[in-house]
């Protein structure tokens, strides 16, 4: 039989060994999404493609979506179906053209409806610069759906699925294929509604020991704030948020100093310890958040230089405003010294 691109074909297998084949001309050189539906066998029914140079796909699992994909020269093809275990049964499928797809701006809320929900749906996403990108999802139907971005040959680069954000993701710039899968033999309809959010990060200059404030607006923000420093320096992270979901990071001259330390872990244990910059240069201390991460953050990134002399033998009274801040002092000793640190009482909290 001839199908048409485009056309929802649904079939059976009357007869154990049975193949059932379709044939079309491509006028043109196409990218095809092979949209695999609803039947009574996923397990055991295949599809294949032969055309122009020989096999382009052979026995292909209608429960697998991961490669259906393709990029064809123009020519006459044959598309097979079979099941492969001598059963009977039906079966449901569609041929797409991948350029007769949407287009997926980013940064815009994309609603779709998958019906039957077991369908695929393609869209063509251009990337006019290379970017970091994050998928956000705002509602769906089947947490199980997935996506998936491929490039112009069909080669999956990026995927998950459609009830998770994700982590940031590159992409060059190019034109690539955004495709959401339904889940095998799923009925009724799908409803979904997502988000692929272009990155952005905010630069800012840092100066050391001030109080530094920022707001994540949008899914992927980040924060990169840089300093530089002519001779070796120790600093301290000082996280004045209790955010588990926000990290941060620190690079220089020499490469990455700190890197995925979350906010809230970043006031003890051995991400407490002070970093020392040896090398003159310019630094960048980055914010990244987690998933789909938003709000306000503080923090402060103390000079260990600038801390204040602490007399020995006498009693301190210390005020930490906000309660979250450190505050910093230096000891003056000779090799071999013992010392005792004497809390007499922490009032507000705990301390370290």
């Amino acid at each position: 039989a001839t199908l048409t691109l485009g056309a929802d074909i649904s079939g059976s297998v009357a007869h154990p060994a049975e193949t059932v084949k379709y044939s079309f001309t491509l006028a043109a050189p196409t990218t095809l999404l092979v949209d695999t539906g609803n039947a009574s066998n996923t397990n055991s029914l295949t599809w294949s493609l032969t055309g122009p140079r020989g096999s382009e796909a052979s026995l292909r699992a209608f429960n697998a979506s991961s490669n259906s994909l393709l990029s064809l020269p123009a020519g006459t093809y044959e598309f097979s179906v079979a099941f492969g275990d001598l059963t009977t049964g039906t079966y449901n499928f569609r041929l797409v053209d991948a350029a007769t797809t949407p287009v997926l701006a980013p940064d815009v809320a994309t609603q779709l409806t998958l019906d039957p929900a077991s369908h695929a749906q393609a869209y063509q996403l251009v990337v006019p610069e290379a970017g970091d990108f994050v998928f956000n999802p705002a509602s769906y139907t089947n947490y199980g759906s997935g996506w998936r971005v491929a490039d112009r040959l069909g080669n999956t680069l990026r995927s998950g699925n459609m009830g998770a954000a994700t982590q940031p993701f590159s992409l060059a710039a190019g034109r690539y294929y955004f495709v959401v899968d339904g889940p095998d033999n799923m009925v009724g309809t799908g409803q979904y509604e997502f988000m692929l959010h272009r990155i952005v990060t905010t630069a800012q200059t840092l100066a050391l020991n001030t109080g530094v404030g920022g707001s994540i607006d949008s899914v992927g923000q980040r924060y990169d704030y840089s300093f530089s420093i002519n001779t070796p320096t120790s600093v301290l992270f000082d996280s004045l948020s209790n955010r588990g979901d926000l990290v941060w990071e620190l690079t220089g001259p020499t490469g990455t100093l700190r890197s995925n330390i979350s906010f809230n872990g970043s006031d003890g244990g051995a991400w407490n310890a002070p970093i020392r910059l040896d090398a003159a240069g310019n630094y960048h201390l980055r914010v990244l958040p987690q998933g789909a991460a938003s709000g306000a953050f503080s923090f402060r990134l103390l000079d260990l230089a600038a801390a204040a002399p602490l007399p020995l033998d006498n009693q301190q009274l210390l005020t930490l405003n906000p309660g979250s801040s450190a505050r910093l002092f230096s000891l003056d000793a000779n090799a071999g010294d013992y010392w005792k640190l004497d809390v007499a009482g922490v009032g507000g909290g705990s301390a370290l």
